[in-house]
């Protein structure tokens, strides 16, 4: 009796222990991650950008359930389930039922640098280029945020406003011209007037 009383206890034991090693990660449930190497936006130091592979090795040094997870995925500004390509990952954004964010916004055509552009708010990683940024905002996760992209990134920089369009002027008559339609008028009233007295 004592044995089996020990065993379940063990068996117990085992049980929380494997329940509660569960690793904070960016795919739940630990689907397959289809695009590892996107480099992750809003996290890293300064000229280092984490791929979704590296971040998701360092999620899983915490717990799942630990307030380093919890604060981790509350701080994330993108879906990372999406856009780390997720198996069965659904877009998480307020912005999801227009399709997502836009970088340009109505009208304006999107540009590239080839030799990238200054880094700066709302993301403070480098290296950024149009590209990169333009790959990003899709998944935002906040229409703020978007606003900001759109802001900072977007209009004058990676978007282009077509060029206004201008009407031709509409140029005055000269005065020799309007002395010429005086002229013809002339002309014509005074044969009018010859042809009714001839009659």
């Amino acid at each position: 009796m004592m044995r089996f009383v020990t065993i379940a206890l063990f068996s117990g034991l085992l049980f929380s222990s494997s329940a509660t090693a569960e690793t904070c990660e960016i795919c739940a449930d630990g689907a397959a991650m289809d695009s590892p190497e996107n480099r992750v936006p809003f996290i890293g130091d300064d000229y280092v950008r984490k791929t979704c592979e590296e971040y998701n090795a360092e999620l899983a040094q915490v717990a799942s359930t630990s307030e380093d997870c919890l604060n981790a995925k509350i701080d994330w500004k993108v879906d990372l389930a999406s856009y780390c390509g997720c198996e069965g990952a659904e877009l998480d954004s307020n912005l999801s039922p227009n399709g997502g964010c836009s970088l340009c916004k109505e009208g304006e055509t999107f540009v590239t640098f080839p030799d990238g552009i200054s880094s700066g708010y709302p993301l403070t990683n480098y290296p950024l280029t149009c590209e990169y940024i333009n790959k990003v905002a899709p998944f935002l996760k906040y229409i703020t945020m978007c606003e900001e992209f759109q802001d900072n990134y977007g209009t004058d920089l990676c978007c282009i406003a077509p060029a206004p369009t201008t009407k031709s002027p509409t140029l005055a008559p000269t005065s020799s011209s309007t002395s010429l339609q005086t002229t013809l008028a002339f002309v014509v009233g005074s044969i009018a007037v010859s042809i009714a007295i001839s009659y």
